[in-house]
């Protein structure tokens, strides 16, 4: 299990002022809390918050965060970004027990090419690419590799088809569709109900219009 140490800084003052001037310094205005304990001020280095995101485990790394004389384990638990999305303007850490399950969201990457896909003409559709998980710091995983080689056109892999180990907790509903070989048929003849019904709903209304001109003459 990856476990970093990071060192920050006890922060006392706050406010928008504060927060620019460190950013200015590689620096971030960070929280930490949880564990029925107070939470805590603190001051960390932008450079330690990306290199906890490049680990292995990414926003999932566990660590050991040091301040004045404490040692805490945590993790990152949100961060906050600038309007644009693309800087990061504050951090959240929450404590964690060694002992008790977490819970992480967990990407999930797809191996190998679909039978429906080389042989039957279909495509693959990756539509859930992280799920929810339930367990202790120690077991946290990088990520959850599925193989749908043997997806037919027109079968799903849903979260309840993956082969997760007991000490995983599922929390993401397991009726979750994670993949899933269309062929385009379906697609199109939908296309042309709605076409179909779209006239049907539009030939009454030019009856109508034709009706009502006699009328007002």
């Amino acid at each position: 299990m990856e476990h970093l140490e990071i060192k920050a800084e006890l922060r006392e003052k706050k406010g928008k002022e504060l927060a620019k001037k460190l950013r200015a310094e590689g620096k971030l205005p960070a929280v930490i809390y949880g564990e029925n304990k107070e939470s805590v001020a603190l001051t960390v280095s932008l450079d330690d918050v990306k290199a906890i995101l490049k680990a292995k485990m990414g926003i999932n790394t566990t660590l050991k965060l040091k301040y004045g004389k404490k040692t805490e384990d945590a993790m990152i638990y949100e961060l906050q970004y600038d309007y644009l999305g693309r800087d990061i303007i504050h951090v959240d850490f929450k404590r964690v027990d060694l002992n008790r399950p977490v819970e992480i969201t967990v990407p999930v990457h797809l191996k190998g090419t679909p039978i429906g896909v080389k042989q039957e003409g279909g495509f693959l559709d990756f539509i859930t690419r992280e799920i929810e998980l339930m367990c202790l710091p120690k077991d946290i995983i990088e990520e959850i590799v599925v193989d749908v080689s043997e997806l037919h056109a027109g079968q799903s892999l849903k979260v309840s088809d993956l082969d997760l180990d007991e000490k995983y907790t599922l929390l993401t509903d397991e009726s979750v569709v994670i993949a899933t070989v269309t062929t385009g048929v379906e697609e199109e003849e939908e296309e042309v109900e709605e076409e179909v019904e779209g006239e049907e709903k539009a030939e009454p209304e030019v009856e109508e219009k034709g009706k009502s001109e006699p009328e007002e003459e």
